[in-house]
């Protein structure tokens, strides 16, 4: 017996995909524009000859992790640039932590009050990814839903959009991935542009203090 198979073929008119389309780019206009400017932001050069060439290679590979989506990676490799910057122009010691590097930065003033923010935040989001812990990254985060009916056709929206704060382990996970495109790349803008100041206005700093534990 010989089975016939049957196909059927679903076209849609120019006119009705270009809607589609129109509606697509309506909702995520925003989104790409804010991805955009955060990349134009990344990619800005900056001439500093005095940065040690291993603490720019990371900054560099830090960029490119962001660009790629690993914001995970971006972070870490962000947090390893920073210490290896900072161990350079204070002459401290390797066993010295992140933590430790800026306290001490901001001793001797090679980094304001604001600068020393900006890498407390670094220090802090990166022990939260370093050790997944996805409830503090979900922490004070919203996530919003819509009753959406779908027909034969199409679909509509059935009620407004309703914020809400994540519940379940899944929805804090999507809120991290959210939100931390934004979070992590206005972070690596902040680092970068910190780290530029202190070896443009500190060229010769290394081994200029005493070593301390």
């Amino acid at each position: 017996m010989e089975w016939k198979r049957r196909w059927t073929q679903v076209v849609r008119g120019e006119e009705e995909c270009a809607k589609v389309l129109r509606n697509l780019d309506e909702r995520t206009l925003q989104r790409r524009a804010k991805r955009l400017s955060m990349l134009v932001q990344v990619h800005a050069g900056i001439d500093v000859g005095h940065m040690p060439s291993r603490t720019d290679t990371l900054l560099s590979a830090a960029c490119d992790c962001f660009e790629d989506g690993q914001y995970t990676g971006c972070v870490l490799t962000l947090a390893t640039g920073v210490e290896h910057g900072l161990r350079q122009i204070l002459d401290a010691s390797r066993n010295s932590s992140l933590a430790k590097l800026i306290e001490k930065a901001v001793s001797l003033d090679v980094v304001n009050s604001n600068q020393a923010v900006v890498l407390r935040t670094l220090n802090k989001y990166r022990n939260n990814v370093a050790h997944s812990n996805i409830d503090n990254l979900a922490a004070g985060k919203t996530l919003q839903r819509q009753t959406y009916v779908v027909t034969q056709r199409d679909g509509m929206p059935d009620s407004e959009w309703v914020e809400f704060e994540p519940e379940s382990q899944i929805d804090r996970e999507m809120v991290v991935h959210f939100s931390e495109e934004y979070e992590v790349g206005q972070l690596l803008v902040e680092v970068r542009e910190v780290l530029h100041d202190v070896f443009d206005r500190f060229p010769t700093l290394a081994g200029t203090f005493e070593t301390g534990g």
